[in-house]
Order: structure tokens, then C-alpha cells, then sequence
């Protein structure tokens, strides 16, 4: 049998529920957005799409000049076109923001001395 609403009646109460944790967004930090843009730019580059990874490479280098893996990776697009001098630039930047015990720098250097600079 279907009750009849009773405008009047109060309805049950629900028991209160504990509260919960509303999960916390991590903040996004500069490091995240070049380290995210990095990884664009690989992609690009794996998928020997060069315009594309240089054109995110050099929006970031606009950003932040001194992000050395930026330099690094943009310096290797510009091995891949062709590019010598516009590389030895980028290779050049690479160990001069580069400790010199790092990989990094000490591919960058080696990369230099084969392109003849």
C-alpha cells in the first residue's frame, strides 16, 4: 500500500555522517611546469617532431634562461636539423650552467669537441 504524504510530518532524521578528508591538490610549482615541459619536449623529439620540441624548448629557455637541461635537449634538436652553430650554442650554455663532475656537463663538453668548437 502507497502512504499518503503527510505535508506535516517531520521526516526521519539521517544520522550525521563523519566528515570526511577533502583530498589535498598538490600545488603546482615551477619545477613541476619545467620538469612537465621537458618531457613535452622529449616526446616531441622521440617522435621526430623538431619543430614542435624546439618551439616548447625556447618558450621555456623565455621563462627560466637557465634551465640547463633545456639547453641541452635544445641543443641536440639543433644537431638533428643540422644546426652546428646554433648546437654549440646550446652545448656551450649547457656547461656553463653545469657543475663540471656531472654528466651533463661532461656530454655537453664532449658533444663540443666533436662538432669542432
Amino acid at each position: 500500500p502507497v502512504e499518503s504524504f503527510d505535508p506535516n510530518a517531520a521526516p526521519e532524521p539521517v544520522p550525521a555522517e563523519e566528515p570526511t578528508e577533502v583530498p589535498v591538490v598538490p600545488e603546482v610549482t615551477v619545477a613541476d611546469d619545467v620538469a612537465g615541459l621537458l618531457e613535452v619536449a622529449r616526446m616531441h623529439r622521440e617522435h621526430d617532431n623538431l619543430s614542435a620540441a624546439r618551439q616548447v624548448l625556447e618558450e621555456l629557455l623565455l621563462r627560466d634562461p637557465t634551465v640547463a637541461e633545456a639547453h641541452y635537449l635544445l641543443a641536440w634538436v639543433h644537431v638533428d636539423n643540422g644546426d652546428r652553430d646554433l648546437a654549440a650554442a646550446e652545448f656551450t650554455a649547457t656547461v656553463n650552467l653545469t657543475e663540471p663532475d656531472t654528466e651533463m656537463h661532461e656530454e655537453a663538453a664532449d658533444a663540443l669537441d666533436r662538432l669542432g668548437y
